[in-house]
């Protein structure tokens, strides 16, 4: 036998999810890059020392779609949708880095550090490790597949290293993430950035046309 009041809810259920994406906020990229790095969202968070500023934001899979379609000023909507299909399941998180009178990362590390090279062998070879991801209901944490350092050549304010995860989970947006980062060699501290599910599924949606 049919049940009507079940197939009812369910109906009002889907229907409000629909409605809620679509009431979505839609932002330009500027926008959305200023929303994800306000840490009064909660996709970023900010740590000091007395001299070293720290900025850890997690990077949205919109915005990493949006930013590898980038050719000549414009979105190629064929790198866009390519992208998002060949990428489901990958997490990336910023780490920018603001050394006292902006430093290079090189400079940093000379003047801090007796044996230069082996701080440099730990940023390419051993930093990965440092850093540990938490999904909520899962018993498991991530460790980091890959940091890639970003070096501003002094045209930013700041060092930034995109530090990437592989979930193979295409629905790993759904849930809550707990990022650590072990510090060793800038302030020397862990830093976390905690993330409700809700969080990351109330999300502007980004307006790339």
């Amino acid at each position: 036998m049919i049940n009507w009041n079940k197939i009812g809810i369910l109906f009002i259920l889907i229907l409000c999810f629909s409605l809620s994406s679509c009431l979505k906020k839609k932002m330009n990229p500027r926008e959305y890059q200023t929303y994800i790095t306000d840490p009064a969202n909660g996709l970023t968070v900010h740590f000091s020392d007395n001299q070293t500023k720290m900025e850890l934001t997690y990077l949205p899979f919109e915005w990493q779609a949006f930013e590898s379609s980038i050719a000549d000023g414009k979105v190629d909507q064929a790198q866009y949708e390519k992208f998002k299909t060949e990428n489901s399941g990958r997490l990336v998180y910023s780490l920018k880095v603001h050394f006292p009178e902006q430093q290079s990362l090189e400079d940093y590390l000379a003047s801090h550090y007796e044996n230069y090279q082996d701080a440099m062998l730990y940023v390419e070879y051993e930093m990965k490790n440092d850093f540990k991801l938490s999904i909520a209901a899962s018993t498991d944490s991530l460790e980091a597949m890959a940091v890639h350092y970003q070096p501003s050549f002094g045209l930013k304010p700041y060092e930034e290293f995109l530090i990437l995860f592989d979930s193979n989970d295409e629905d790993i947006e759904k849930k809550s993430l707990h990022l650590t980062f072990h510090d060793q060699l800038f302030i020397k501290n862990d830093i976390n950035l905690i993330m409700d599910a809700d969080q990351i599924q109330n999300l502007p949606n980004l307006k790339i046309k």
